[in-house]
């Protein structure tokens, strides 16, 4: 058996890198299905529900095409390799896959999440503050909602009222 695999720094950034766009794409669907660019509208249910359902649908089509693609490629594999012997390098890939989900999972999404969650990269524009600009932007427009309350208050002088 060939059980020595190395994996090198073309590798390794490769990976992080894959990792990296594989927590966008979380993120990405995150946000279709939750409609967090449609909260203010008038449909927003309806949006948020054809939003879930349009995230299990490309979920669904893209773990179709990657199985069949990585098939296709342990089958190529099998038939290039000794028909008497079935060989663990064809099934690198599948590993590498592997290796490179548990990096995503346990390393780059928690790294990422506090990133973004925590506010450090506030300064950017956009939906970048996390929590701390949620909290700000819920803050003010609970301030101005008091002040547009005081405004239409009326408070008229004496000399609108009678005295019986």
């Amino acid at each position: 058996f060939y059980t020595d695999a190395v994996i090198t720094s073309g590798a390794a950034t490769l990976m992080i890198f894959n990792g990296g766009l594989h927590v966008a794409f979380d993120n990405a669907m995150w946000h279709i299905s939750a409609a967090t660019f449609c909260q203010n509208l008038e449909n927003y249910e309806i949006i948020k529900k054809i939003g879930s359902r349009a995230v299990i649908a490309i979920a669904v089509t893209l773990l179709t095409v990657s199985s069949f693609i990585l098939m296709m490629r342990a089958n190529q594999e099998m038939n290039d390799a000794d028909k008497d012997i079935i060989k663990i390098e064809a099934f690198f890939a599948l590993l590498g896959y592997i290796l490179e989900l548990s990096l995503v999972y346990l390393v780059i999404n928690p790294i990422f999440a506090t990133i973004k969650f925590s506010g450090i990269l506030g300064c950017f524009p956009g939906s970048l503050g996390g929590r701390p600009r949620d909290l700000q932007r819920e803050i003010n427009s609970l301030y101005e909602e008091r002040v547009a309350y005081r405004e239409s208050l009326h408070y008229g002088n004496d000399a609108d009222y009678e005295i019986v």
